[in-house]
């Protein structure tokens, strides 16, 4: 069944334009289009041996980073029609992955802010070229990741300067390499700085890509841009300074919401948000067989999706939900905090003492959510619902459909149109007492709103 409520704001469309002056030609839109399936190879060049003396940081991904790369490959394959085959390092392929550190002078990139670069990958590419030198490999489809850890040193004023420190800041600008130290000037003030991880490009440690991460982001973020996503921004004009330029809508803008917005805490998005869902789908189709039996999300849940499960109250979620079919249920049972949990597709939830950091993806229906243990405001969408509050003093909203409404501990509020309700103990005398007098004064029907 589909949801009636499929409204987009006026920023959500004002930036699907800017994205789409920018992407390549979007594929029509018909009914053949989610049955077909595009094919993308993906490698992980040996960049480390291939180098030699021209480059000096290119360097081949270690095991966390091919293993993160993988896991943000399936999350555009889980809501896209789109097949990943990854093939040796031993010819081109449509994607190819690699890190730097600080410099890359293949791609031109010599800024310390710069977490990554990546270009649309090749359609027509001649896959069975052999590789002897990075040179054999098409730039198109390249996806870099910078690995520096910039650390700030000290900020300098150039004008309140004894001749003894102008002497150490001429020293230090001199023997700044760009990947061991570095410096940025801005008008009367230098920053210097050094990087924490800048034998990475020669042993390439072993990290925690921990999910919500900096640089987590940064790589579905890149395999955006080589899949045909483009920024949220043009980069010859002002960012619109929008709600849904941000972090809260798409994990191709820079910046993080702001907090009136909504609030992910040291968290980054952990998939492809609303506006990303929506604009990969409009390029390759929508995968119309990813969860399509009754899937739970949050505590208890079976999606074996890290970004959709939660094992602790310690867990968190800032995630945007793309599920096929099924009947469907958002558990955040265990949280011992006030949340706002809605249903309808293309809406935010407050979850786990964040906020708007819960997405549902548009054509998306889930049927089910499960309140917590503090005060929970449920509201549901145009199917029919089963809506759990659990604890707390919850408002359960059932809107349409024929939904079933589970009060649990605490003095609830109920809203429906056609509800049945389930209610505590103490909740049902107190609903018998104000029904018998309803039924006293008004000699009518009882009727909850």
């Amino acid at each position: 069944m589909k949801v009636n409520n499929k409204e987009k704001t006026p920023g959500f469309n004002t930036i699907i334009d800017i994205m789409k002056t920018m992407m390549p030609t979007l594929r029509s839109e018909n009914s053949e289009l989610d049955k077909s399936i595009t094919k993308i190879t993906f490698s992980f060049p040996d960049w480390s041996q291939l180098r030699g003396q021209e480059y000096k940081t290119l360097t081949t991904m270690n095991d966390s980073q091919k293993n993160a790369v993988k896991k943000s490959l399936q999350q555009y394959s889980d809501i896209a029609n789109i097949e990943f085959i990854e093939k040796d390092n031993q010819h081109d392929t449509h994607i190819k992955f690699g890190v730097y550190n600080n410099i890359n002078e293949l791609t031109k990139d010599y800024d310390y802010s710069t977490l990554g670069v990546a270009s649309y990958f090749n359609e027509h590419l001649e896959q069975n070229k052999k590789i002897d030198k990075v040179s054999d490999y098409s730039l198109d489809g390249q996806v870099w990741i910078n690995i520096s850890e910039t650390g700030l040193i000290s900020v300098v004023n150039t004008r309140l300067h004894t001749e003894e420190e102008k002497e150490k800041l001429h020293s230090f600008k001199e023997n700044a390499d760009g990947i061991v130290t570095y410096f940025e000037g801005l008008d009367d003030w230098v920053f210097l700085y050094k990087n924490n991880n800048d034998n990475g490009h020669i042993n390439n440690p072993e990290k925690t890509l921990g999910l919500g991460s900096a640089i987590r982001k940064t790589i579905i973020h890149e395999i955006g841009h080589s899949l045909g996503l483009s920024h949220t921004f043009t980069s010859d004009s002002e960012l619109p300074d929008i709600e849904e330029n941000s972090l809260k809508y798409s994990i191709m803008a820079y910046e993080k919401p702001k907090k009136e917005y909504a609030d992910f805490g040291v968290n980054y998005p952990m998939n492809p948000l609303l506006l990303d869902t929506y604009l990969i789908q409009k390029l390759y189709g929508k995968n119309m067989t990813t969860r399509t039996g009754d899937t739970i999300y949050g505590f208890n849940s079976n999606t074996e999706r890290d970004f959709y499960s939660l094992h602790s109250t310690d867990d968190v979620l800032v995630s945007c939900i793309w599920d096929a079919g099924g009947n469907d249920t958002l558990d955040f049972s265990q949280y011992n905090v006030n949340q706002k949990i809605n249903l309808n597709e293309g809406t935010f939830s407050d979850v786990g003492g964040l906020r708007s950091n819960v997405s549902i993806a548009f054509d998306v229906v889930i049927e089910n959510a499960k309140g917590g243990l503090r005060d929970d405001y449920i509201i549901g969408n145009s199917t029919d619902n089963e809506l759990w509050g659990n604890k707390g003093n919850d408002t359960l909203l059932g809107r349409e459909g024929n939904d079933t409404l589970y009060g649990g501990l605490g003095n609830d509020i109920f809203s429906g149109m056609m509800e049945t309700i389930f209610l505590s103990v103490k909740q049902e005398m107190t609903f018998f007492l104000v029904a018998a007098a309803m039924i006293y004064y008004m000699q009518g029907w009882v009727m909850i709103h």
